[in-house]
């Protein structure tokens, strides 16, 4: 009686697949919504942003951990 061939691959490749996401902590489209003095409206909005720390105004109940940047309206006068 003889025994059954198995086919097996003498060339098994082993290897680990990964892949990285980098996500916007401000979507890019956000900049150009910044509110720009005109006329009558002597404001302007700029955002600041803190590496690595967390503005405690901008915690909330939705987000509690907070966020590192903050949009903020000064004058231009």
């Amino acid at each position: 009686m003889s025994q059954p061939v198995l086919a097996t691959d003498s060339h098994a490749h082993f290897g680990v697949n990964a892949s990285q996401q980098l996500a916007h902590l401000i979507e890019p489209i956000e900049f150009t919504r910044l509110l720009k003095p005109v006329g009558e409206n002597p404001l302007a909005e700029a955002i600041c942003y803190q590496s690595g720390r967390i503005f405690n105004a901008i915690k909330t109940h939705d987000k509690p951990q907070g966020l590192p940047y903050l949009r903020v309206h000064f004058s231009r006068e």
